[in-house]
């Protein structure tokens, strides 16, 4: 699984994304995911990886940064699963204003 991420973040890099911060977590998810045995990107893999995120936003970015690399990986070998992108959603909620006297 990491030579497929390495191959995604050169590919990605070449195309002039930095994908530093994205990198660090698309290694770690392919480390999670050979010590669970998976050679292909999984769906159920990616849930529970994104899953052990500290808050709804940051799973929200691991599962989208999943995304992305399955449908790149998708593109090649149709065994690889493409995780749901609706399962761990975050939006940004404005605070109202108040408004003093």
């Amino acid at each position: 699984m990491m030579a497929l991420v390495e191959h995604y973040l050169a590919v990605r890099r070449a195309s002039g994304f930095k994908m530093d911060s994205a990198a660090h977590r698309l290694r770690r998810f392919a480390d999670f995911a050979a010590a669970r045995g998976d050679v292909h990107l999984r769906a159920e893999t990616a849930v529970v990886w994104a899953g052990q995120a500290a808050t709804p936003h940051a799973r929200t970015i691991w599962m989208r940064d999943l995304g992305l690399l399955a449908r790149f990986l998708r593109a090649e070998d149709a065994a690889h699963e493409i995780p749901p992108a609706d399962i761990y959603t975050f939006r940004w909620q404005q605070r109202p204003r108040i408004s003093t006297p």
